[in-house]
């Protein structure tokens, strides 16, 4: 097969050549030259203040040995393009501020938006958290050949409004807003399935910890709580729990790590209240439910009426085990008017408790 030899230009520029099929690179010889055969071959070359033009080399039988040479443009030749990207839902309306691209882009160039830009979208706007799913086929985010002036539309489909929301995907846990009873355990973001959530461990004690958010005024309304909880392992000794609160709950014993485990008591500032209890019951704000729900994930659903001072409750485990509880009473004194926390407690000696798709809905 005929050989053929690929040199530089005038232009000091550094070549690579790929194969046409797989796209390995090719190596040239102690003399820079590159030995090609019959076959496709991709060509392009760096240089300081050139461009590319491009080229793609076909070989065959009938080539003759020649020298290539790889186009170059100068960049003081070329028109700069200024990249516009735009957020839109599927009405219109923008959902972030446009981002300008920086970067070496020019007229004729080909663009693709950068995948981190076309991710699905958590936006906190106005007190309210809406959640986007990005629609490709709705989208302009590649162009074959940029304008001077290019704008690429990415648009989104409306998923919900939350006056909380957290699935603690790409999530920093922030130790400001966190309340430790003690102990060395810290709260970590860490993975199920590839999705991530909040897990808290115990390493020998029984430890507590809430979380301040921004407070929900829930005066004289009904507020919708989903979250998944996961108590593990089971048969663990003590009191692991998941409440809901105010924005200063009080602990039994006025110390976080102990929660709240005398159930004859009402505890000043928790709503709702789940609790694995002794290794051997879950209770609901003190109600009994089966304990197959321990060591799967536990779908919760709450009703919170702020008016009436009562919650219905919907539970649903990874083995399609529910349980449903009306009317219950909130598992504190009955002037709460607002949500502003969570908490977790894991009991000793090696109990855990996990956290994911906490939402909250005020209407």
């Amino acid at each position: 097969m005929t050989k053929s030899e690929i040199k530089e230009q005038s232009v000091d520029a550094n070549i690579v050549v790929k194969d046409g099929i797989s796209g390995a690179v090719l190596t040239p010889n102690s003399n820079g030259e590159y030995l090609l055969c019959e076959g496709d071959y991709l060509i392009s070359a760096t240089a300081e203040g050139y461009r590319d033009a491009g080229q793609k080399l076909e070989l065959s039988q009938a080539t003759e040995s020649k020298i290539i040479t790889v186009p170059m443009v100068s960049v003081t030749d070329l028109t700069k393009a200024h990249i516009a990207i735009k957020f839109k839902d599927n009405q219109g309306n923008d959902i972030m501020e446009s981002v300008t691209e920086t970067g070496d882009f020019y007229v004729g160039d080909k663009y693709t938006v950068s995948a981190d830009y076309r991710k699905d979208q958590v936006v906190k706007r106005d007190g309210k958290v809406y959640t986007y799913k990005y629609n490709a086929e709705k989208s302009v985010y590649t162009a074959d050949k940029l304008e001077e002036n290019s704008v690429f539309t990415l648009v989104y489909d409306v998923c919900g409004e939350y006056d909380f929301y957290a699935d603690f995907e790409n999530y920093t846990i922030d130790d400001s807003v966190l309340t430790y009873g003690g102990g060395s355990p810290k709260l970590t973001v860490a993975k199920d399935n590839e999705n991530s959530y909040l897990s808290y461990a115990s390493t020998g004690s029984t430890v507590g910890v809430w979380q301040k958010i921004d407070t929900i005024d829930c005066t004289n309304k009904t507020v919708t709580v989903n979250a998944d909880i996961k108590f593990a392992p089971k048969g663990t000794a003590g009191n692991s729990q998941f409440s809901i609160g105010d924005t200063s709950p009080k602990f039994d014993s006025n110390n976080v790590n102990y929660g709240f485990v005398n159930k004859s008591k009402k505890y000043d500032g928790h709503i709702i209240a789940v609790e694995y209890n002794s290794g051997s019951t879950l209770l609901v704000n003190g109600q009994t439910v089966s304990s197959d729900f321990v060591g799967s994930w536990i779908h919760l659903n709450a009703e919170i009426n702020f008016a009436a001072k009562k919650i219905n409750v919907t539970l649903k485990n990874d083995n399609d085990i529910t349980a449903e509880l009306s009317d219950l009473d909130f598992y504190s004194s009955n002037d709460i008017t607002e949500i502003g926390s969570f908490y977790l407690r894991v009991a000793k000696s090696n109990g855990t408790v996990g956290l994911d798709n906490l939402t909250m809905v005020c209407e």
